[in-house]
């Protein structure tokens, strides 16, 4: 390209008035990097690859001849100024073409040009060595099929990523076709990290099932931040069917605001009150990924922070299928820390494969605020609300938990047993020690019903039943089973309910805790075969199904079939939402902001690029009957 200079951060620099500006011989042509090599005995050096140098590039700028020196000297170091730390574009346009062409960089160094007064070098630090395209090319390509194609021309002598924007308009044929926004947020100060039935405690399937659902739950699924998750289904078919997924929660984040929000009309800022909580929630807010608040029943999105003014700014209402409402101040605004939906409605798919090695432990049927156990532990998984069993002390060093009734061990365990056992050696000290089965949840636990068998051959410890920990210093008892009456008998007891006192520990435990007499193989056997514990209403997350809406299960896959390569996005949106991907940025996200995940066909740092040259590119999306593609991107030339 024969590049001609035009301008500097938006000021001209080539047009006679004051400034002419021009290329140094040999300065168009300034690309180096550094060897990275190995040392090798006896050989030389291994070439282990290319480190890429800062770039740089110089630039000529002259006085016009009857221009002041002395004035445009000044006015040149004013347009050159290395101290504003800002990175600028220098333009510059193709004589042959008259297309424009910009790098971008900072001013390095300013000086005269051979003690010429009128002439000055100018070197500026580049991003990078190659020139791109000031006007992006954006091509149309409007997808009535799978399997359509579209050439795109790359003009430039480099690879570029491109940018794709994908606006579906009319309805496929199959996909998941409904939708339900689960909008659900931590009332705790700190992290509640625990499964929950997002469906706040049944939805009525039995209803959807007779025209939208399968009957069987196959194309029930979770979407967290634009990703199908593991989701566990309990009463499919029912008016109370539940859904349980593993979800964490960072520490609640809310605000209040100080000016009432109308029930009408567009809004772009929400302004709180000027209080320290609320300064740190907008702190919190300005790093924050998924950029959604509540307030009341309708969602908010925003792009931005202002820290002066206490407001969230680039603000849209009435987001994710809600409805817009007065807001009169001061409201909670509350932060939505994952973007959940509920998806069905494609009567081809079959089951998900779900990774039950993270399955909660405790039965289906239970609620957010009671679970119910039969099951407690697993040793050959990492299933969520697991209770720990574990010899804490033993002086024999022979007491031990086991896992099912009367003795004996399953996986998954059965039963949470406590065995305190004395030696048969009378050389040996009689057994003194603690064994335990603990649980925690985050919510604080209030009640614990229990019942299970004992079993004694002779003494019994001075501690055989629940305790608590209390504020994290000291285990209270709370339950304390009575000796059996017969020895080497199995006695049962139970069910028996137990009402913790405020404050609500977060963690309890099954223990027996203390001394057998000193008699050859001495045992004492606590087991518990069913247990529920409920925890505190105030402490759980507040969650709320949305209502129905159509969906448009997006499920595309756009491959440059001049290099083989593809990138595939699988994300629930609806008609006529755009979806981006920006492969140059390495980031693809809808309309709303919400995150959208891609799979590249290998393993690369790139995502999809277009190869210098003419590219043909095909979509590919089972039932697709119309959407609306943007291919955009820059040439980019050395």
């Amino acid at each position: 390209m024969n590049l001609l200079l035009l301008t500097w951060n938006g000021q001209n620099i080539n047009t006679g008035s004051p400034f002419y500006s021009d290329f140094p011989p040999g300065s168009k042509v300034n690309i180096h990097g550094n060897t990275v090599t190995v040392p090798r005995a006896g050989n030389y050096p291994y070439l282990s690859g290319i480190v890429a140098d800062p770039q740089s590039l110089i630039i000529r700028v002259r006085i016009a001849a009857g221009q002041d020196i002395d004035t445009n000297r000044e006015l040149l170091k004013q347009y050159f100024n290395y101290e504003d730390g800002v990175r600028h574009n220098l333009i510059a346009e193709n004589g042959a073409s008259g297309t424009q062409w910009y790098v971008t960089g900072f001013v390095r160094d300013v000086r005269n040009e051979g003690g010429n007064r009128n002439s000055f070098i100018v070197l500026l630090q580049i991003e990078y060595p190659y020139w791109k395209l000031v006007t992006a090319t954006d091509t149309t390509w409007n997808v009535t099929a799978t399997g359509q194609t579209q050439v795109i021309s790359n003009a430039g002598n480099r690879k570029v990523g491109s940018k794709f924007t994908l606006t579906p308009t009319s309805a496929r044929a199959g996909g998941l076709t409904y939708r339900r926004w689960v909008p659900i947020y931590n009332n705790l100060d700190i992290s509640y990290i625990a499964p929950l039935d997002i469906t706040a405690g049944g939805l009525d399937t039995a209803t959807l099932t007779t025209a939208k659902m399968q009957a069987d739950g196959d194309d029930f699924r979770v979407w967290v931040d634009g990703v199908e998750v593991d989701r566990w289904l309990q009463d499919m078919d029912t008016a109370t069917t539940k859904c349980w997924v593993n979800l964490n929660l960072g520490p609640r984040r809310e605000g209040t605001t100080n000016t009432t929000i109308a029930g009408s009309g567009a809004i772009t800022t929400i302004t709180l009150s000027k209080t320290k909580a609320n300064l740190e929630f907008l702190h919190a807010m300005a790093a924050a990924v998924n950029k959604v608040v509540l307030i009341d029943s309708e969602a908010f999105i925003f792009t931005g922070v202002n820290l002066v003014t206490y407001q969230l700014t680039g603000v849209t209402r009435t987001k994710k299928d809600t409805t817009i409402a007065a807001h009169t101040a001061p409201k909670t605004v509350r932060w939505i820390e994952h973007d959940i939906w509920i998806l069905y409605g494609d009567s081809t798919l079959t089951a998900p494969d779900v990774d039950d090695d993270n399955k909660p432990i405790f039965a289906l049927s239970s609620t957010n605020g009671a679970w119910v156990f039969t099951n407690f532990y697993d040793a050959d998984s990492s299933r969520t609300g697991m209770w720990k069993g574990e010899v804490l002390s033993s002086r024999t060093g022979l007491s031990y938990v086991y896992t099912a009734p009367d003795n004996t061990f399953a996986d998954p365990s059965t039963s949470m047993g406590i065995a305190l056992v004395g030696s048969s050696d009378f050389q040996v000290q009689n057994e003194t020690g603690t064994v335990s089965w603990a649980f925690s949840h985050p919510a604080t636990i209030t009640t614990v019903l229990f019942s299970g068998d004992k079993y004694r051959s002779g003494s019994w410890p001075a501690i055989a039943g629940l305790q608590y920990l209390q504020t994290n210093t000291a285990w209270f008892t709370a339950n304390n089973q009575a000796t059996p009456t017969t020895a080497y008998v199995w006695q049962a007891f139970g069910p028996t309910t137990v009402a913790l006192s405020t404050p609500y520990p977060s963690t309890i435990r099954f223990v027996i805790d203390g001394l057998l007499s000193s008699v050859v193989s001495e045992m004492a056997l606590l087991q518990f075969d069913t247990v529920t514990v409920t925890f505190s209403s105030a402490n759980l997350p507040t969650i709320a199904v949305g209502a129905e809406a159509a969906a448009y299960y997006f499920d595309a896959t756009i491959t440059n079939n001049t290099t083989g390569e593809y990138i595939k996005c699988a994300v629930p949106c609806f008609l006529n939402e755009i979806i981006t991907i920006d492969c140059e940025n390495k980031e693809a996200f809808l309309s709303d902001g919400s995150r959208v995940n891609v799979t590249l066909s290998t393993d690369r740092a790139e995502w999809l690029d277009l190869n210098v040259g003419s590219n043909t590119l095909q979509y590919d999306e089972t039932g697709t009957a119309a959407v609306t593609v943007h291919v955009i991107h820059r040439d980019r030339t050395l």
